[in-house]
């Protein structure tokens, strides 16, 4: 599993008043089930910050006051939190919330002179060792989002971008810890037409109308949900407690994100000139290099043959996050799986409607009972 993007907020299932969400059924007219998917507020445009695995929600409340949820705090503590990475809320509860500043954009004067060296390695071929990636000239570039649901492979995605095309991808938002691990144009200014692709998980349509076209990045949803549940817990290279599969509030965890996936994929294939990447088909080996042609292709950006060849022979990955082990338990209960399949069939239906590349299902795990390929002990629990 590679990188998990930057969290998009997930509801607390302690918390909401309302039912699991439901997700459409497959027999309906899709317009009339398309009200589901209009969620007031849609993404988090108004607060673009990093969010921090171990800050959160900070709860104060009365030392009396009786804590009774098992362990969910991902350090072993008896914080009782919910698979969201949040506490039940005590009624006198008194909530402070953490930000971490992510710090402003780039500095212009950077743009200039900032220059990264991708294969300036003596393991590498002498023809690409100084072969850079840079940003492009101010305004050289249309503001393009590369999109996609938390988890689904935009920054391995973003990696092979920039090797390929010598021009840095950035973000909206500017991760720090991303920027030091080697996006170095991860906090440029994306309206400044410097970068060739910003990440972006964001849906609402005031968001949807900073970039002039988008590239999506679709990944299975069980995947992404299992990767995005890791993020939350311990960030992008560690994996969350196992007790969590066991909690009651697990498969509301898995259908409020299985809903957000689908609402984003709906949201920007229905709103501008789009170029749709499955996650599937871009990892593997026999199609990698073309699919990055079609992406450049989209951007009406030259392919370098050169640095298609470099990228081809360069195995190294930032930020992937090692195979881990899963309890020997149902992480979708049938009737959680019966609901995102729903949503996977309905989705896919959608890409068809557009002409735009239908979902590659026989290689998703978990959907119709297909296999997976997870590291199962029976004693984790």
């Amino acid at each position: 599993m590679f990188l998990c993007a930057v969290p998009a907020a997930v509801p607390n299932p302690k918390k909401s008043s309302e039912a699991a969400p439901k997700l459409p059924s497959a027999k309906k007219d899709e317009d009339d089930e398309f009200e589901w998917l209009l969620t007031p507020g849609g993404g988090r445009v108004k607060q673009r910050k990093e969010p921090s695995v171990k800050k959160n929600l900070v709860k104060r409340s009365s030392p009396n006051k009786d804590r009774t949820n098992s362990d969910l705090s991902g350090d072993g503590g008896d914080t009782g939190t919910s698979p969201t990475g949040e506490e039940p809320e005590p009624e006198d509860a008194v909530e402070e919330e953490v930000e971490d500043d992510p710090g402003p954009p780039l500095d212009a004067a950077l743009l200039k002179i900032q220059k990264a060296y991708p294969w300036r390695n003596s393991s590498y071929p002498k023809r690409c060792q100084d072969l850079t990636v840079k940003f492009a000239d101010i305004n050289s570039l249309p503001v393009t989002a590369l999109v996609s649901f938390p988890c689904s492979g935009n920054s391995l995605t973003r990696q092979l971008i920039e090797k390929a095309s010598g021009i840095f991808t950035s973000s909206v938002y500017r991760d720090s810890s991303l920027e030091i691990g080697g996006f170095l144009g991860e906090k440029a200014d994306a309206q400044l037409g410097v970068t060739i692709l910003t990440k972006t998980h964001e849906f609402e349509q005031e968001h949807l109308d900073e970039f002039k076209k988008a590239v999506l990045l679709i990944r299975n949803p069980y995947r992404s949900i299992l990767s995005f549940h890791h993020f939350l817990f311990k960030s992008h290279l560690g994996m969350a407690p196992s007790t969590n599969y066991f909690r009651d509030d697990w498969p509301t965890f898995c259908l409020s994100l299985a809903k957000r996936w689908a609402e984003t994929i709906v949201a920007w294939v229905s709103s501008k000139p789009i170029h749709v990447v499955h996650y599937e088909t871009l990892t593997d080996p026999k199609n990698q290099v073309d699919e990055i042609i079609k992406i450049l292709k989209f951007l009406k950006f030259p392919v370098d043959e050169s640095r298609l060849q470099c990228m081809k022979e360069d195995t190294n990955v930032i930020f992937k996050r090692k195979p881990g082990f899963y309890p020997d338990v149902d992480l979708f209960p049938r009737n959680v799986r019966a609901t995102i399949d729903k949503a996977i069939v309905f989705v896919d239906k959608k890409l068809r409607q557009r002409k735009l590349p239908p979902m590659p299902l026989d290689k998703y795990e978990f959907f119709k009972d297909h296999p997976h390929t997870l590291k199962v002990e029976s004693n984790l629990h």
